[in-house]
């Protein structure tokens, strides 16, 4: 989106800009490690504060875990799932959200 002021002048109207929304900046930043991973990775990184939702889907596109979390770090334990390609995604109590791709082996 774009934030500006916006006047009318003899010739027109004038429209400053003051700031971009830019929504790949405002997402949820952190570290997940180590990756690969054999089941088990950590979270941290994330603002203080943080209180949200981690949510894990296998390479099929299902939801296979859903975890309350507060803290700037913390672990996910991903168990019964074969090797591959698994989606972490975190979300915090803001709707900000990132997602990350981790290889399980």
């Amino acid at each position: 989106g774009f934030s500006g002021e916006l006047r009318r002048a003899r010739t027109g109207i004038i429209l400053t800009p003051t700031g971009i929304n830019d929504p790949v900046n405002n997402a949820l930043q952190f570290q997940v490690y180590p990756n690969p991973s054999p089941g088990t990775v950590f979270i941290k990184g994330l603002p203080v504060g943080f209180k949200g939702h981690v949510s894990v889907y296998n390479s099929s596109g299902q939801n296979i875990l859903n975890e309350s979390k507060t803290g700037t770090q913390f672990s996910v334990e991903i168990k019964k799932v074969p090797t591959g390609i698994i989606l972490l995604r975190i979300i915090d109590s803001k709707g900000r959200t990132n997602t990350k791709k981790i290889i399980i082996n």
